[in-house]
């Protein structure tokens, strides 16, 4: 009885300990995870703005501006590769414990409970939260240089003047045909009757 009692003493010890230990790498898992969204949101923010300033035409642009969010694309990605590794290291050792504690405490798991536990430890997307971070930091970064491009484009063609006769149907008068646009194109006046 007296080494019954040592035993079961031997088990909470056990489990007390790596309770402790599997609480401390799930808090280190929530706390990163709390701030990597702290820090995602700002970063998508800026871009958000970016696309914003440039989508409306109020800024002149010039080419360095893809560097920007050409930059925060790539400090972006770092960071989250850096979360990555630390999460390869927090989620299996907090599985581990888990698990560990499942084998010292006396406990009949309903086999539901275990494929869906097998099932999830199989299941490719680990570290989903990283992969939609990534996607859409990557999708605003694209749309960012997308939009500078097409503004640049816009800004360096002339201001076009428009014909009015042309919604009307009416063909354009004799005028400005003879106009020369910003292609150095004119036509004779005497091609004209």
């Amino acid at each position: 009885m007296a080494e019954e009692r040592l035993d079961n003493q031997i088990i909470e010890d056990r489990f007390e300990k790596l309770e402790t230990l599997r609480k401390a790498a799930w808090e280190s898992i929530s706390n990163r995870r709390q701030f990597e969204w702290q820090v995602s949101i700002p970063f998508w923010t800026l871009l958000a703005v970016f696309i914003g300033k440039f989508g409306n035409g109020s800024i002149s642009v010039h080419w360095c501006f893809l560097f920007f969010p050409s930059m925060l694309g790539i400090a972006h990605t770092i960071w989250l590769f850096g979360l990555w590794s630390a999460y390869q290291i927090d989620k299996p050792e907090e599985g581990a414990f888990r698990e560990e504690m499942r084998r010292v405490a006396p406990y009949n798991e309903p086999k539901e409970i275990t494929k869906q536990r097998e099932k999830a430890k199989n299941w490719p997307w680990k570290y989903w939260n990283l992969t939609a971070q990534l996607l859409m930091t990557w999708t605003l970064v694209i749309l960012a240089i997308f939009v500078v491009l097409g503004c640049g484009i816009q800004h360096k063609e002339s201001p076009q003047t428009f014909d009015k006769s042309a919604i009307s149907g009416q063909f354009p008068s004799k005028t400005a045909l003879r106009t020369t646009g910003d292609s150095g194109f004119s036509i004779p006046r005497d091609s004209i009757s």
